[in-house]
C-alpha cells in the first residue's frame, strides 16, 4: 500500500483501525501480525523491524500471509472498494504491496 510522507497521527489513527478491522488472520499470534503488517506499511518500515518491536519472529509473519493468502485479497477487495466509493470514479488508486519472501543476504562467496 503506497503512503504519504506525512500522516498526521489522527489519520494514521483512523487509518490503522480501519486497517485492523479488515485483516482476519487466524491463528495465535493474529494479533501480533496484524500490528506488524500495519504498521510497517503506514511508518514505511520493514516488516522485519516491526515484527522484531512486536515481540515476533519475521518468518512467523511470513508464514501468516503464504499460510493464509485470502485474508490479504480480501483486504484489497475492501481497500479497492472503499477507495471507489470515497473518489467516485474521478481519481485512480496505486495500491502496492512489496513483500520478499526470500532473504538477500548478499553475493554467495
Amino acid at each position: 500500500m503506497t503512503t504519504p510522507d506525512y500522516i498526521s497521527p489522527k489519520i494514521r489513527v483512523k487509518i490503522e483501525e480501519k486497517l485492523f478491522s479488515i485483516i482476519n488472520f487466524k491463528g495465535r499470534k493474529a494479533e501480533e501480525v496484524k500490528k506488524t503488517l500495519v504498521t510497517a506499511a503506514l511508518t514505511k518500515d520493514s516488516v522485519e523491524n516491526k515484527a522484531k518491536e512486536f515481540g515476533i519472529s519475521p518468518q512467523t509473519v511470513r508464514n501468516y500471509v503464504e499460510e493464509q493468502p485470502q485474508v490479504i485479497d480480501q483486504m484489497l477487495n475492501v481497500i479497492k472498494t472503499i477507495s471507489v466509493k470515497e473518489l467516485g470514479g474521478r481519481k485512480r488508486v496505486k495500491i502496492s504491496i512489496d513483500w520478499t519472501s526470500i532473504e538477500y543476504k548478499g553475493k554467495p562467496i
